[in-house]
């Protein structure tokens, strides 16, 4: 596998992660489903369904940096890009960028095709 197939791999991965995170309800119905939930984070999330996604409600049940950044898809695909840097798979960090505006482009294609 050449270098520039893992890449497209890790930015479609990443989008794809991102999508499912902030516009499903795949995350909340599995820490529902594994009771790994011990708050009662994600019952009270579905009680007030106000047509809100999940990490915005974190954001807004705990107002703080860590709620913030994990709320906000740039955000998110910034720090997958610094992960994918820290892992090794990126060989110089001058690639950081292009990872993080292509992880956010390629979620916001996704959003708009809704898969």
């Amino acid at each position: 596998m050449s270098f520039f197939d893992l890449s497209v791999c890790l930015v479609i991965f990443f989008s794809l992660l991102i999508y499912v995170w902030k516009d499903t309800s795949l995350i909340p119905d599995i820490l529902s489903f594994v009771t790994v939930n011990r708050l009662g984070v994600v019952r009270r999330w579905k009680r007030n369904l106000n047509n809100i996604d999940f990490p915005l409600f974190l954001e807004t049940e705990n107002q703080n940096l860590i709620t913030s950044l994990i709320a906000c898809p740039f955000c998110l695909s910034f720090w997958s890009s610094v992960l994918i840097f820290s892992v090794g798979i990126i060989p110089d960090v001058l690639y950081v960028p292009l990872y993080w505006y292509g992880i956010y482009i390629s979620y916001l294609l996704i959003k708009k095709l809704e898969l």
